[in-house]
């Protein structure tokens, strides 16, 4: 591996593992979410970098990272995943590499996902969005009472903590299953470098 490659591998596997790190704390900690899905999707923008400076390099062994092109502008500005993968996805098609279907749609939905609820990279990282409006701090909800779940809207996501006390997800259910497709999309994406 190139080692202006293994520099976006490295970092990413680093935030990767902090990511991985924090989740696990998940059910005693629901605020960790906001850092962990930065966490996650800042992995996945290095990774792209890097796998998009892999395929360049084929035809440039003389690349200057801070020059390199995207059809979105200049890759060292760009922090839409999505731009990221469509151009990743143009020179695997260049370059004649093939990826599973399976793979390639479960990253389209899940990079389009993360790019319209955080196209620049900051919906995660600060209180209110560029338009003013606050970003939720704790979208998930763990309760570890001894009161029943309400069972009227149907049968409640139960977790384990670290204490084998039996919690109930009241809310964030959706945000849990999202970020476990992100971490298989993580998966995939380092895949990508062997």
């Amino acid at each position: 591996m190139h080692k202006q490659v293994k520099a976006f591998y490295d970092m990413a596997f680093e935030y990767h593992i902090a990511a991985v790190t924090l989740w696990t704390q998940i059910v005693s900690a629901p605020y960790l979410y906001n850092p962990i899905s930065y966490l996650l999707r800042h992995t996945i923008e290095l990774q792209l970098k890097g796998l998009i400076v892999c395929e360049l390099r084929k035809d440039n062994s003389f690349l200057k990272i801070s020059e390199i092109k995207t059809p979105v502008g200049k890759m060292n500005t760009v922090h839409s995943v999505k731009a990221l993968w469509e151009y990743y996805q143009q020179l695997c098609q260049e370059h004649k590499l093939q990826m599973d279907d399976s793979d390639r749609q479960l990253c389209m939905r899940v990079l389009s996902k993360i790019d319209k609820k955080d196209f620049s990279s900051t919906h995660y990282r600060y209180p209110f969005s560029k338009k003013d409006s606050t970003i939720t701090l704790e979208p998930i909800k763990i309760s570890f009472d001894d009161k029943a779940p309400d069972l009227s809207s149907g049968i409640p996501s139960l977790v384990i903590g670290a204490t084998k006390e039996i919690g109930v997800i009241s809310k964030g259910m959706r945000l849990i299953r999202d970020t476990e497709d992100i971490f298989d999309v993580v998966e995939v994406l380092f895949e990508r470098y062997e």
